[in-house]
């Protein structure tokens, strides 16, 4: 891969192609010339059309913001990336408002959806690419943690547009599971570089980021994320935006789905490939237990018969041969 020492040098190249040059004139709005006078250095841009550029730019835009500010020492390259303080006020103050007012077997999904769908809007408004994952702990009948459960997941292209609820179980081998075992944040600045954390990962991430969720020293799970560019969660800015919704998110667990550090004892859990056969059968298994549970006089939810499923799909697959 060509390495640019300027962003002059690397506009020069993008435009030696007559179409891409007319592609980024466009959404610049600023004529061919002018473009090329960039490139060689005879004049240059203020910083809104700075700016410009890095929207004409997406694939190249988290090396473009580098270059640039290397040269430009008063470029502001977070302005994009940064909502004001009266928007996380405003959102804020919704989040409170509905975790006040909505029903409690409806909490965790809606409070979820909220700061996933109000984070997608903030952390990737060029639309390069990123995952947003709640990962939830998963206890043993002896009320240990032995795995977690990404549960649900919003994203923009190549991710899912639309709200997912997931079943994918993740172990001591993962980035989150390094992250609930710790306690703390941590980073994959390249998942072709840090091969220790990058298992398990998102498919067509390249850094990822996660948080635990966290009340006192418990924890309930972590918010995972991923994005499709190298170094995307190595801003200050956005670690301090991302550092908010995570703690948002805390609002959507029940007190009892917080568990001390003592608890977190995480298994190895099979690779994404492996897991499939056993969930394929995941609608099936729950109406299974449905019918047994009502064969007997008794009742109980479709969630609960979920959760039940889940544990008992997680344990058998923490009992295979790693």
């Amino acid at each position: 891969m060509q390495e640019y020492q300027t962003w002059r040098e690397l506009l020069a190249v993008l435009l030696k192609k007559p179409r891409e040059q007319r592609r980024i004139a466009r959404i610049t709005m600023v004529d061919s010339e002018t473009l090329l006078a960039w490139s060689r250095n005879t004049q240059s841009p203020d910083v809104g059309q700075l700016h410009a550029l890095l929207k004409a730019l997406p694939q190249r835009q988290m090396l473009l913001r580098t270059l640039i500010a290397e040269e430009f020492e008063d470029f502001d390259e977070e302005r994009d990336d940064a909502p004001t303080q009266a928007s996380l006020m405003a959102f804020s103050a919704h989040l409170l408002e509905l975790s006040a007012t909505v029903p409690e077997q409806s909490r965790f999904w809606s409070i979820c959806v909220a700061v996933l769908s109000e984070a997608l809007q903030q952390l990737d408004p060029d639309h390069l690419g990123i995952s947003l994952s709640i990962v939830q702990c998963m206890p043993s009948q002896a009320g240990t943690i032995f795995c977690l459960r990404e549960s649900i997941s919003l994203g923009s292209t190549p991710w899912c547009e639309q709200v997912q609820v997931k079943t994918r179980f993740l172990g001591a081998e993962s980035l989150a599971g390094a992250v609930v075992s710790s306690g703390s944040m941590q980073v994959v600045t390249n998942s072709t570089q840090e091969q220790q954390l990058a298992v398990n990962l998102p498919e067509y991430a390249v850094s990822a980021a996660a948080l635990p969720i966290t009340y006192s020293n418990r924890v309930a799970g972590c918010f995972l994320l991923a994005s499709t560019q190298a170094d995307y969660f190595s801003s200050q800015v956005r670690i301090e935006l991302i550092e908010n919704y995570r703690a948002m998110l805390t609002l959507a667990f029940s007190p009892d789905t917080f568990y001390e550090p003592a608890q977190i004892m995480l298994q190895t859990m099979p690779a994404f490939q492996e897991q499939q056969p056993y969930l394929a059968a995941f609608p099936q298994r729950i109406a299974a237990t449905l019918k047994t549970v009502f064969s007997t006089n008794r009742i109980i939810s479709y969630l609960e018969a979920q959760q039940h499923v889940c544990s008992q799909i997680a344990e058998e697959l923490a009992r295979l041969p790693s």
